[in-house]
């Protein structure tokens, strides 16, 4: 299960199931949490100039995403071409499992930013962190090593597939308090 939601703050619940075609088992919950508006400024992930694909591996070498960036400009040149003008760099969080810490993370992306802007200058890149649900994680969010959605109150969040629907509940409500 996957979670987009907003840190600390209740608003109105969006849900959204996806069915992931590759293993039906596995269920995509997606949890929309939104106040006025998003970062595209509305109640969507669809702004005037496109799309905005919240889910991507794209800083090379960050986890098991994009090796390299030629890899990386191909896949949002393709993206491009399907209409998406954002995207947001969401690498794994698993705690204890990191290859970069948030500050190179930040780092990765800003140099992203400079090599999308040479080939796509419409294209914009987000910071974001695709994380793992821990028993912790808002103390890491606090601090800062975890990363927000481009510095705001949004996160995504990942739960394992097998976490019982209570202490997803459970979790969700630490993250909202």
């Amino acid at each position: 299960s996957q979670l987009f939601l907003d840190f600390r703050t209740i608003y109105p619940i969006f849900i959204i199931l996806n069915i992931n075609t590759i293993n039906i088992k596995y269920n995509i919950i997606t949890i929309m949490l939104y106040y006025a508006r998003t970062l595209v400024g509305d109640y969507s992930m669809i702004s005037e100039s496109g799309i905005i694909d919240v889910h991507s591996h794209i800083i090379r070498r960050a986890d098991d995403g994009c090796r390299y960036i030629g890899e990386t400009l191909e896949m949002l040149k393709l993206a491009y071409g399907q209409g998406v003008r954002g995207v947001i760099a969401t690498p794994h969080y698993v705690r204890g499992h990191n290859r970069m810490d948030a500050d190179t993370l930040k780092e990765k992306t800003g140099k992203l930013r400079e090599s999308v802007a040479a080939v796509l200058p419409d294209m914009q890149i987000y910071q974001g962190q695709e994380i793992l649900y821990f028993d912790g994680v808002t103390e890491k969010l606090a601090s800062g090593e975890v990363l927000t959605i481009q510095e705001t109150r949004y996160v995504f969040v990942e739960f394992m597939p097998s976490v019982p629907y209570n202490e997803l509940f459970l979790a969700v409500r630490t993250l909202l308090l």
